[in-house]
């Protein structure tokens, strides 16, 4: 009886509020409670609308930032941001080259490549002077040209301590971090002429095989795809023996198919063809070592070793690998350049019959190894 008499009140309170209420008290509180019910309705409806309206934007947030990032590279899920040079090398397999950078990007972390732009580099000058190597412009394709002047290499400072193997692996890094911050980052693309005018077969040692070695891990490892091409020049006739036995295994294998001998009688021509500017100790105009490309490469230097930042010289932070340059590092140093294993070539105290040794060593190799056509090829 009880609901049924509330029934029946409720629809008496839906159907009075078209009485005239003015002059009834009772209809007045009548009035009240539907005026109060309404009221609360209403508000009820605007707190559902407007929760409702809150989850859709919530729920809609998400999605518009994922289709933002529409590139399957950029997209977080799917990894670091993979270098187009990494790309194209790998024969356009995204698998493969998001395997090869992340194996790049993890031997920075251990090797604290993204320090090398921070950190002073007192053995610069040291280096320089016992393996002479020089940033000179670019070829007529677009890539930075670096030449080493291996015939003019001194071990000496290796013998004697001065500078260790770890010292130019670190030289090599740095020398690396600099192109990359201020050319083109890991699009960075890179000619290497390696003169070996003046070379001693003597020279060919343990030494030398483990310098070239602290260089080739570094390209390998941190750059593997920047060498696109290495010229040798000024050859004498037993440097395909000594190749074969010891230089050619220390290389990358990622350049070791990209190297071509240069013929002495149709280098001027052939570098004139090559490059946009000519040193001036080949024919050209400019000296090695006077280039600004060098000459930055140095005052970079200098500005480290005097305490400075080289936010001066790249104010964007460089292009270093794996978005670090000059700003932001990955890590600290954790392995120290190790033996890779190979076995040098003895080295020989006996200079004086150089040129005997040579001749006699590199006939008779010249005959059982011969320079595979696979792996080098002559400009004639």
């Amino acid at each position: 009886q009880k609901k049924s008499q509330q029934q029946q009140q409720r629809k008496t309170r839906r159907r009075r509020p078209s009485v005239d209420l003015k002059d009834d008290d009772d209809d007045d509180d009548l009035k009240d409670d539907f005026d109060f019910d309404f009221g609360e309705r209403k508000r009820e409806q605007n707190r559902r609308s407007a929760s409702s309206s809150s989850r859709r934007r919530s729920e809609e947030r998400p999605r518009s930032s994922v289709k933002s990032s529409s590139s399957p590279s950029s997209s977080p899920s799917s990894g670091p941001v993979v270098p187009s040079l990494y790309v194209s090398s790998c024969g356009g397999s995204e698998a493969v080259a998001l395997e090869k950078w992340r194996k790049t990007l993890k031997w920075r972390l251990e090797n604290a490549a993204d320090d090398a732009l921070r950190r002073p580099q007192p053995k610069y000058h040291a280096v320089k002077r016992l393996y002479p190597h020089y940033l000179h412009g670019r070829t007529r394709g677009g890539e930075i040209v670096l030449w080493e002047l291996v015939g003019a290499l001194d071990t000496g400072p290796l013998r004697r301590g001065e500078v260790s193997t770890d010292d130019a692996f670190r030289h090599f890094v740095f020398v690396h971090e600099f192109l990359s911050a201020k050319f083109d980052g890991e699009e960075t693309k890179l000619v290497t002429i390696l003169d070996v005018a003046g070379l001693r077969f003597s020279q060919v040692d343990s030494f030398l095989i483990k310098l070239i070695s602290a260089a080739s891990q570094v390209v390998d490892n941190l750059v593997p795809y920047r060498a696109r091409r290495i010229y040798v020049a000024n050859a004498p006739s037993w440097f395909s023996a000594v190749w074969n036995s010891g230089i050619k295994r220390a290389l990358p294998a990622t350049v070791r198919d990209k190297v071509q001998v240069l013929h002495a009688k149709h280098l001027p021509q052939t570098l004139a063809d090559l490059l946009e500017e000519v040193p001036k100790e080949y024919g050209g105009d400019m000296p090695l070592g006077q280039h600004d490309d060098e000459l930055a490469m140095l005052e970079a230097v200098c500005l480290l070793n005097a305490g400075g930042s080289l936010d001066l010289l790249f104010p964007g932070g460089g292009g270093g690998g794996g978005g670090g340059g000059v700003g932001g590092s990955l890590g600290s140093h954790q392995e120290r350049l190790r033996d890779d294993g190979r076995a040098p070539l003895e080295h020989n105290d006996d200079r004086e019959d150089d040129d005997d040794d040579a001749a006699e060593y590199g006939d008779e190799s010249a005959r059982l190894l011969p320079m595979s056509a696979g792996t080098t090829t002559t400009t004639t």
